[in-house]
């Protein structure tokens, strides 16, 4: 499927990750997408992120330094 084909089906915070994901134009961590998305709480994305997992619609890419907490973290990227 289409990436535009994707966000009718999903709701809209997973619609704000896959769009901010999107956005950053590269596999970025929780934390990344959250403070791009002017989120302080990376907890703001993380259940939606595990659903969208779930739903085939991301994967999990590397684990490398996060810019924002600057710790060893996984990233994600479209399937």
């Amino acid at each position: 499927m289409a990436y535009e084909d994707i966000l009718p089906m999903v709701s809209s915070r997973h619609q704000e990750y896959l769009s901010k994901l999107r956005e950053l134009g590269h596999p970025s961590t929780d934390q990344e997408v959250s403070r791009f998305a002017g989120h302080s709480d990376p907890n703001y994305f993380r259940p939606r992120r595990n659903e969208l997992v779930k739903l085939g619609l991301i994967i999990e890419c590397e684990k490398r330094e996060c810019s924002v907490s600057h710790k060893t973290s996984l990233t994600w990227w479209f399937a």
